[in-house]
């Protein structure tokens, strides 16, 4: 599996779809994933049930340092569960592992922003990808299931991580939530990823549309990002729709169930 070429351009080739393609295009060049910041470690064995420590380092009264201790953090089996203490305990033995073997990367461990963890081994989760939603001052989380553990739909192949997945997690990450569907059945039945249009809730590529572009935000969730604007002039024509003006449609005027065309 060759991260770098689902990650970046450079190795991927001309128009193919790269998630630092995806974010370049989808956020018009407003929120960037180029190689030079976006670093890849690994593979990095860790053991699938483990009790992660760290040293901690008593004080005296005097001033001086007392004995190196271990403080117990997690307690995890990833064989049988797949909670908070398993997530939490493979990221601190991946931070172990960048201190040992990438020192001068862990001391600045606080400008990368966000961290995606993909996991190979990860069978009791339920989920293709699990993310923070809004990061605050900490560190921006995402763990991620890849082959063999989870293979992804027909998109990526047997060998790729999912990339929309992917998009989807670090969407969560600047604070957007799900893409929904409401219904229109007496309760207002509510689909939790029922938008097929946007990657926030169920819009993936098919196979055939993957090299053709990105699948991007929808309106509402891209504005909330920061990467769209309202069109505010009514008389606007935009170039990318082929001089066909644009406008604001009331939607009092619209009813539920029908489909409306815009041409």
């Amino acid at each position: 599996m060759d991260i770098q070429k689902i990650y970046f351009n450079k190795f991927a080739g001309a128009g193919v779809y790269t998630l630092q393609r995806q974010h370049e295009v989808c956020s018009f060049n407003k929120l960037l994933f180029p190689p030079e910041t976006n670093l890849i470690f690994g593979p990095i064995d860790i053991p699938c049930q483990a009790t992660v420590t760290a040293s901690t380092t008593a004080t005296n009264n005097t001033g001086g340092k007392g004995d190196v201790s271990k403080l117990t953090m997690y307690q995890y089996d990833m064989t049988t569960a797949c909670n908070d203490v398993e997530k939490y305990g493979v990221w601190e033995l991946a931070k172990q592992w960048l201190q040992r073997n990438q020192p001068a990367v862990y001391s600045n461990i606080r400008f990368y922003k966000r961290k995606v963890m993909m996991l190979s081994f990860a069978d009791q989760c339920a989920w293709k990808g699990l993310g923070n939603t809004g990061c605050g001052d900490g560190h921006c989380m995402s763990w991620h299931r890849v082959p063999p553990s989870y293979v992804a739909e027909g998109s990526w192949g047997a060998t790729s991580p999912d990339m929309t997945a992917l998009f989807h997690e670090l969407g969560h990450n600047i604070g957007l939530n799900h893409a929904s569907r409401v219904y229109s059945t007496p309760g207002l039945d509510t689909s939790v990823y029922g938008d097929v249009t946007d990657p926030m809730g169920s819009g993936y590529p098919d196979p055939t549309r993957v090299k053709l572009g990105p699948v991007c935000f929808t309106a509402p969730q891209a504005y909330k990002a920061g990467w769209y604007s309202p069109i505010d002039n009514p008389d606007y024509i935009d170039p990318m729709l082929d001089g066909v003006a644009t406008a604001d449609f009331n939607l009092w005027t619209l009813q539920a169930g029908k489909t409306y065309t815009f041409t």
